[in-house]
């Protein structure tokens, strides 16, 4: 294969950095800004290269070296050899060309990216692969490129909280005395941020009831598992062996910097009971009177978000720019638990959440009651078909709020039918992100800000919030608090 030198200018999304060979756009994966690199070419199409980092002939200033020994091979992580503030830098650059590309959103409306206050130790949920025979199990993730496991061993994953490198480390010994370790092929791992943490075994085998048996007896030997599941057959059924079945996290008063607009008061009597019978959905029924610390569950295998110090940032942004006055009429597609809408919700005058997952609709009630939040409802549906469905009943919005997942939303376009004066587009994902923003443009709204957010240090990955609103209300960038 051929051989060459180049010179990396940026990073791009996938974590590749880029220059140019030959007149082609080249990636080279864990090369950085400024690189002068020796790299092999390993493909090459009619437009572009890809080559294989061999040796630094320049070294970039921005390079740092990276923390954990798997760096390069673990197929996790890829930016750990940049330092942070450049890759906040380049994360700007690579949303800005997204949206601009794609979404046709000019740079004067995108704000500088919001950095996580932990750049390691931040992931409250993992995924651990599970490779080996009896007595020598391989426990860690896929190598770069392939399925071959990566033993972490006594290292743990650098990006990881601690409780979660804890926990694997004492599934270890255990996992090698079991006779059905080829049978096991991945553990999830979550935790909530007061620090109990819940494995959930994946099983393939014929036996689960033998190995929820040999879980049970060996209890003592996990004391950071404060709940485990074995997860085996066709349709996924998850047995309990021992311990909790939710998670929680908090939401502190002092997200929001200003007193309640409209206190709601507590309900009495009736109402005051507890949740109404679910029936694809539910409201809650005690009432908010002032701001306070919340805490929000969620159950075993349900969605959380992996930062948790980054996503009361997320929900502080959704309130400041929602401008809520204690009347609006908000919809939350996309709701999960209610991690927007529960917080939010004493704030508006009514909140109707919906959600295609009835577990997550189920923590979303049991969320709002058990946080006096009186004001939202809680739907199981998919979210295009709902938007449709309230949208031909003549339903009409203030606020919609939306926070689909990495696949974007589907029938985008279609909110604009609610009549809300504002849309905000919570993304995972700055490609999915710009194609909806065009379609909802397309319906008469405008993009007035763009708040990206460091979910995921040590990666490309990247969260953001947006805020569009009707056509000839506010053609202005509009400056957000940071």
């Amino acid at each position: 294969m051929v051989e060459a030198s180049v010179v990396i200018e940026r990073m791009c999304y996938g974590g590749a950095g880029f220059g140019r060979l030959q007149g082609k756009a080249c990636f080279v994966p864990f090369t950085a800004p400024g690189d002068e690199a020796r790299i092999r070419v390993v493909k090459e199409k009619r437009s572009y290269l890809e080559g294989e980092l061999l040796e630094l002939s320049t070294p970039s200033p921005f390079r740092v070296e990276a923390p954990c020994p798997f760096f390069g091979v673990c197929g996790g992580c890829n930016w750990q050899h940049l330092g942070y503030q450049e890759q906040l830098k380049q994360k700007g650059e690579i949303f800005a060309d997204t949206l601009s590309r794609i979404g046709k959103v000019q740079p004067a409306y995108l704000l500088p990216v919001a950095g996580s206050p932990k750049e390691y130790g931040y992931r409250s949920r993992i995924q651990l692969k599970l490779a080996g025979k009896k007595g020598a199990p391989q426990l860690g993730f896929f190598r770069t490129g392939s399925h071959d496991v990566i033993d972490l061993g006594a290292c743990g994953c650098a990006i990881a909280d601690p409780v979660l490198n804890r926990i694997t480390a004492e599934l270890r010994p255990l996992l090698a005395r079991l006779p059905d370790l080829e049978s096991i092929p991945q553990i999830d791992l979550a935790m909530g941020d007061d620090g109990q943490g819940i494995a959930i075994v994946h099983f393939g085998g014929k036996s689960p009831a033998r190995l929820v048996e040999r879980f049970k007896s060996a209890g003592s030997e996990l004391p950071s598992v404060s709940g485990l599941f074995v997860r085996s057959g066709a349709k996924a059924r998850i047995e309990p062996v021992f311990g909790i079945d939710t998670l929680s996290y908090g939401v502190p008063a002092g997200v929001f910097r200003t007193p309640l607009p409209n206190p709601v008061p507590p309900l009495e009597g009736e109402g005051a009971r507890g949740l109404s019978h679910l029936s694809g959905g539910g409201r809650a029924t005690s009432g908010a009177t002032c701001p306070r610390d919340m805490r929000l569950s969620f159950g075993r295998g349900g969605f959380s978000q992996v930062n948790y110090l980054q996503n009361l940032e997320l929900i502080r942004t959704v309130w400041q720019w929602g401008g809520f006055t204690g009347t609006q009429r908000v919809l939350d597609l996309y709701c999960g638990n209610g991690n927007i809408s529960v917080p939010i919700a004493p704030y508006v005058g009514e909140l109707v959440g919906v959600e295609g997952y009835a577990p997550s609709i189920r923590d979303a009630v049991a969320n709002a009651a058990a946080n006096g939040v009186a004001n939202a409802s809680f739907q199981v549906s998919d979210a295009s078909l709902a938007v449709r469905r309230l949208a031909g009943q003549g339903e009409r919005f203030d606020v919609v709020i939306l926070d689909p997942p990495r696949g974007g939303a589907e029938s985008a376009g279609e909110i604009a039918r609610l009549g809300a004066d504002k849309i905000i587009y919570v993304s995972c994902d700055p490609a999915t992100l710009s194609r909806d923003l065009a379609l909802i443009c397309e319906r008469g709204y405008r993009v007035t800000r763009s708040q990206p957010v460091d979910m995921f240090p040590q990666t490309y990955h990247l969260e953001s919030v947006t805020e569009l609103t009707r056509e000839g209300e506010n053609q202005k960038p509009v400056k957000g608090e940071r």
